[in-house]
This record gives structure tokens, sequence and C-alpha cells, in this order.
């Protein structure tokens, strides 16, 4: 092998051709289209022919409640009219903080003497009539304008002291729902919780509470809070999280009940009266009225009413 330095050198590479540059048309000049000129047709899609909708392919409601109709409302009018010439008398009542199941049995227990209406309020009212030229009875419009709110109708046999009485039975406490409002302040106080029954509460509860807004710690088993918590304020919403903590620590702040607002006796003794007014208000008002201002129903001024001046709010009568 001969040295490095006795090699013959290498030939040099030759020069890289130069490429030939691309012979391009020349650009044909921009035409505009006239307007009179008409669309140019577009080549007919690719794309494959659309599936007919399938008519099996359809929405299906899981749910088994039936959309009130206008049948069903033609149902509750029918009755209510039917039960407006069974019973003796139709009252207007109002429920505060309703419970099912206590209601249920109130419904049972006046099963025999009395009939429960509750639906809708304008059914309610087209049934009784609205005014007088389609009222079912004299003067029963006046009752069919009180049905508003959390309102229904009781049709009964019984007197009104008696319903009033077989009512007031019913009047349950229970827990407060979210939305109430809160008729006191509940506060729970720092240290060691306490269950409703006066013990200590499960340390199974700690999470639970915890998530509800309490600040809370396990110390050996027993469930402590690090500072006062105030579940609900008097006059105040309860917000889910206190409902469910009133729950908890067993404050029972809503009452069920069912007040009397107004009623219409259908016996034979009361019928000159047809509507009596017993309206429950914090500001109670005594009219006085003549068969030419009913309708307006002036207010007696203070100091002028007296037992021997009192007169029928309907004939006018003393």
């Amino acid at each position: 092998v001969a040295p490095r330095q006795d090699r013959p050198p290498r030939p040099a590479s030759p020069a890289p051709k130069a490429r030939p540059a691309p012979s391009r048309a020349p650009a044909a000049p921009c035409r505009r289209r006239s307007r009179a000129s008409p669309p140019r047709e577009r080549p007919p899609s690719r794309r494959p022919p659309a599936m007919p909708k399938s008519r099996r392919d359809k929405v299906v409601a899981l749910t088994q409640t039936k959309k009130k109709d206008r049948e069903w409302k033609g149902g509750l009018i029918e009755n209510v009219r039917e039960a407006l010439d069974a019973f003796a008398s139709v009252y207007v009542f109002r429920c505060a903080n309703l419970r099912n199941n206590t209601f249920k049995d109130l419904k049972a227990d006046l099963s025999e003497t009395s009939r429960f209406f509750m639906g809708s309020n304008k059914v309610l009212q087209v049934a009784l009539g609205k005014g007088p030229e389609d009222e079912q009875r004299d003067n029963l419009h006046k009752v069919s304008t009180h049905v508003k709110g959390h309102a229904g109708l009781v049709f009964t046999n019984l007197t009104k002291e008696d319903l009033e009485s077989a009512l007031a039975k019913y009047e349950v406490n229970d827990f407060a729902r979210t939305g109430a409002v809160a008729p006191e302040t509940v506060t729970v106080e720092k240290g060691p919780v306490h269950g409703q029954h006066g013990g200590l509460m499960e340390h199974t509860l700690e999470p639970t509470l915890r998530k509800n807004g309490m600040p809370t710690k396990l110390n050996r088993g027993v469930i402590e809070l690090l500072a006062d918590h105030v579940l609900c304020r008097e006059g105040e919403h309860i917000s889910p999280q206190g409902a469910i903590l009133l729950r908890l620590f067993g404050h029972e702040l809503a009452t069920f009940k069912m007040d009397l607002l107004c009623g219409w006796p259908n016996a034979s003794e009361d019928r000159k009266m047809g509507f009596s007014f017993f309206l429950k208000r914090r500001k109670k008002r005594l009219f006085s009225a003549t068969p030419a201002d009913v309708s307006t129903r002036r207010p007696i001024p203070r100091g002028t009413f007296s037992p021997e001046n009192a007169r029928d709010p309907i004939d006018g009568t003393v």
C-alpha cells in the first residue's frame, strides 16, 4: 500500500447543470361575468343520496305522567258541579306546608261528609262561575274570586265550626323544606355536636355535616364543631343545606294546617245569606252594604260599628 502522500488526487466533481426554467403558458385575461349572463352550472355532487328518515326512530318519553288535557279539565268542572248539588255548603281553604300523607288521612276521615278539590285555580273558578252571568248559584261568583294561590275547595255537610275543628286535628309539625321562610333562628354552638335526641351525634355523619357547610372535625370518634354555625335565620328563606341540617338536628319548623277563607252555605236556613265571608286577615275590616252598593262593599269607619247597627252583608237588613 502506497503511503498517503503518494496517492493521486481525486478528480474534481463536475459542476451541477442548471435546470431549465419551466415553461408556463401566459395567463388568460380575467373576464368579468356580466349580470345578464347565466350562472355557471355546478358539477353534480358525488355524495350518495341521503337515506329516507326512519319512522321507527322516535323519541319515547319514559314518564308515566299524562298531560292534563281538555278532557281532564272538563271532568274536573263536571265533578265540582255535581258536588255542588250533593253537599250543603262549599268553602275555600288555603294550605300551608302541605304534606300529602296527612292530607290523605284528612280526606279519608271526612270522606262520608266532605269532598276536597285541588287543582288548577282557573278551572275551579270556571266550575263555580267567574261572574253573575255564569255562576251556578246566587252570589257563588264571590267565592270563586278567593280561589287563588295555594287554595282549594271543600264541599261538606258539616257546619263551619265542625269543619274547622276537624281541620284543626290534623295540624302536624314537620321539617321545613327548601325555600320556606324560617320562623326562628337556629344556631349550633361550638364544641361537641349533639344529635336530636340529646346524645352525641354518630361519627359517621361527620362527612355529611362538613359537606353541608359546618366546620367540623373528628376528635377521638366525637364530632367537634370548630365555630358556631347558623342553620337558618328568622325571616329568611331556608337554603338546601339548611334544610338538610335542620332535619339532622330534629328542628321541625313547618306546620301543616288548613285555614278556611270564605264559604257559601247552601242550607235552607241560610239561603238568604248566599255568601258567608269570614276571611282571616291581620287587619280585620267590617263591611256594610245595601242592595244598591253590594259590589262596592264600603268599609265602616272606625268607631261607628255596634251590634245594633250591624247589617246583613247581602240584603242590607239589620
